[in-house]
C-alpha cells in the first residue's frame, strides 16, 4: 500500500536521531496546552533560546595569542504556574584540535548568583544539570530547600528545581521574575567561537499530549482519524441501506415469508461490524502493516 499524507518511517528516523543526539524537542507526558484556559496561571510549554539566533548577548574578546573569551548572557522572564519539567543546555564550538571550556553562572530574580560546574566545550556538548548543579551545598546552606529536597533521592524532585524555587519557602514554589544565565567561556584557537542553546520544557504541549518517548500524539491522532471516520461512516451507511432494503422486501412482494431472513441478516451485519473493528484496531496497533 502506498504512502498517504504522513511518512511514518521518516518521522521515526527523525525521532530516533534526536534521541541519540540527546536533543529533546518535546517534554515527556505533557498534557494538552488548552488546559491553561481552565487554571490560574499558565503552565510552560516550551522555551528555547539560541545565541546563534540572537537570543543572547554575545561578547567576543581576543586575549593573548590564540586565546579568546566568549561571554554569552541569556535574559528571560519566567512567570509560569509550575517549575519547568526539564532544562537542557547545549554548547557548541568550532575548533580543530583544542577544545574550549566554559564557566556557567545562574542568576535568579532575587539577586543571588549560583555557580554551576565548569565543562569543556566540544563540537556539540550536552550540559548535565544533574551533575552540573551543586545542589548538595545549596540544600545544606538553606533549611527551606532541605524541607522538600532530598539530595540522596533525586526521584522525588529534580536538581534543576532549585534554580527556579523560592529560597524563602519551605515548599517547591516558583520564584517569578527575570532570570539570567551567563556563560563565560574560553577558546584556544584563532577565530574559534562558542554558541549555546537553552531549552526549557514544561507540562503542556500542542492540541493533544505527548507520550513517554516525547512523541507528539496529535500526529498519529490526525493520521488515523480519517480511517476511523471512513470505517464508521461506511458501516453506518451500509447498515442503514440494508435495513431499509430488508424492510421494503418484507412488506413488499415477499410478504411475511421474508421474516425468517431478517435475523440471519442482522447476524451477518454484526459479524461484519466486528470484523471491520478488528481490522482497524490491528492497523492502528501495528502500523508496519501499512508499509507492505
Amino acid at each position: 500500500m502506498g504512502r498517504i499524507l504522513v511518512p511514518d518511517s521518516y518521522l521515526g528516523i527523525r525521532w530516533l536521531v534526536r534521541c541519540l543526539l540527546q536533543t529533546a524537542p518535546l517534554g515527556k507526558l505533557a498534557r494538552p496546552a488548552w488546559i491553561n484556559l481552565f487554571i490560574k496561571g499558565n503552565y510552560l510549554s516550551t522555551l528555547k533560546l539560541n545565541s546563534a539566533e540572537g537570543d543572547a548577548e554575545h561578547e567576543f574578546n581576543q586575549l593573548n595569542g590564540d586565546t579568546n573569551e566568549v561571554v554569552l548572557t541569556f535574559d528571560f522572564d519566567y512567570n509560569n504556574a509550575a517549575l519547568p519539567g526539564e532544562v537542557f543546555l547545549y554548547l557548541s564550538s568550532n575548533f580543530e584540535s583544542k577544545r574550549g571550556f566554559a564557566c556557567i553562572f545562574w542568576r535568579p530574580p532575587d539577586g543571588r548568583e549560583l555557580e554551576l560546574r565548569t565543562t569543556e566545550v566540544a563540537n556539540l556538548t550536552y550540559y548535565d544539570f544533574i551533575n552540573g548543579n551543586q545542589y548538595r551545598s545549596w540544600v545544606s546552606d538553606n533549611p527551606n530547600f532541605a524541607a522538600w529536597f532530598n539530595p540522596d533521592d533525586l526521584t522525588q524532585n529534580e536538581p534543576h528545581y532549585l534554580l527556579f524555587a523560592d529560597p524563602s519557602q519551605p515548599v517547591p514554589k516558583v520564584l517569578h521574575g527575570t532570570y539570567q544565565l551567563v556563560i563565560d567561556a574560553f577558546t584556544f584557537e584563532e577565530g574559534s567561537d562558542i554558541q549555546a542553546e537553552l531549552v526549557m520544557l514544561g507540562q503542556v504541549y500542542g492540541a493533544a499530549d505527548t507520550d513517554y518517548y516525547r512523541r507528539n500524539l496529535t500526529v498519529p491522532l490526525l493520521w488515523r482519524m480519517p480511517f476511523a471516520l471512513l470505517i464508521g461512516l461506511g458501516g453506518a451507511l451500509s447498515t442503514t441501506i440494508i435495513s431499509m432494503a430488508l424492510a421494503a422486501m418484507r412488506g413488499g412482494i415477499f410478504g411475511s415469508r421474508f421474516w425468517m431472513l431478517q435475523p440471519i441478516a442482522l447476524l451477518l451485519l454484526t459479524g461484519l461490524g466486528f470484523s471491520l473493528f478488528g481490522f482497524a484496531l490491528e492497523r492502528i496497533l501495528n502500523p508496519r502493516l501499512s508499509d507492505d
